[in-house]
């Protein structure tokens, strides 16, 4: 069911011409969730760049992102559809999935079991596969939840 709605959505985003990754590099993109006050994951930046120095920059690109919700829904689309692996939190931003690629890549970085996002990933043909951040490195204060 999953896999019809991603296939409308991109006929009409394709139609209109709102998002095609052009780069021939693959992209690695990692939610830090920083601006939206809940969920927050502090040091995405610092794993991003010890990614980013694994990594030969003329095969990947790896980029940061703070808040999806401040996207128009058009800019998440095009986020979402040029990730090659997405790197994010448990949180609405992850429902953007249905906008990768089949065979692309989402890690969910959770403070608990695998959610709904491996069913919504299995019937989009994307890899998912769920990062523990159980213990002391995942902390919950009110509705927030911090990734140290």
């Amino acid at each position: 069911m999953m896999h019809f709605f991603q296939q409308q959505m991109w006929k009409s985003f394709i139609a209109k011409n709102k998002f095609l990754y052009k780069e021939k590099k693959g992209r690695i993109i990692f939610d830090s969730r920083q601006e939206t006050g809940k969920g927050e994951w502090t040091n995405a930046r610092a794993i991003a760049d010890m990614v980013r120095e694994q990594l030969d920059p003329a095969f990947f690109v790896v980029d940061v992102v703070d808040d999806v919700g401040a996207l128009t829904i058009e800019e998440q689309a095009a986020l979402f559809q040029s990730a090659s692996i997405m790197v994010a939190p448990f949180g609405g931003s992850i429902a953007n999935i249905i906008f990768m690629r089949p065979n692309a890549i989402v890690f969910e970085v959770s403070c608990g079991e695998s959610s709904w996002v491996r069913d919504w990933a299995t019937d989009l043909r994307i890899r998912h596969s769920v990062i523990r951040a159980d213990g002391p490195p995942c902390k919950f204060e009110g509705h927030r939840t911090y990734f140290v």
